[in-house]
């Protein structure tokens, strides 16, 4: 049994006979046949029941982490409330520091556009979630679905 996480699906590899997969723990990248991929359910790390997360806790850990970064993005993408307030940790690319610790200081719930205050140099960056990456600091106030 193999524990794995489908990469990207680009234009034309939907019909593709084989599936690019990235390993949790060792990031080891392969592909793989359609056949050879088994559906996991999310409630097999909640209650880790799955018989490879009894024998290895590492690939329970990584997949929970997973699960909640996509929890968060979702979260970030569709949630039908405010996130003003909220701190998070942003990922830019092409920026000195690559992460950055900030606060959501206003949310468009159409555009889903936020604007974030930097900590360290207290500049505020518009941001879209779609195109890159964020994960929540402060949990008590995310209700996630």
């Amino acid at each position: 049994m193999k524990s794995f996480e489908v990469l990207v699906d680009r234009v034309g590899i939907s019909s593709a006979s084989l599936r690019p997969l990235e390993f949790l723990v060792d990031q080891h990248l392969l592909f793989v046949k359609d056949k050879e991929i088994q559906v996991f359910k999310d409630e097999n790390v909640k209650n880790s029941t799955h018989p490879i997360f009894q024998r290895y806790p590492e690939v329970r850990d990584e997949t929970q982490k997973w699960l909640r970064e996509q929890k968060e993005q979702y979260v970030l993408m569709h949630a039908p409330y405010q996130l003003t307030g909220i701190r998070v940790k942003v990922y830019r690319l092409g920026s000195t520091t690559q992460w950055f610790t900030a606060v959501i200081t206003w949310h468009d719930l159409l555009s889903r556009e936020l604007r974030v205050m930097d900590d360290t140099v207290l500049e505020s960056h518009t941001e879209n979630p779609a195109h890159i990456q964020m994960m929540f600091l402060d949990d008590g106030k995310i209700v996630y679905y």
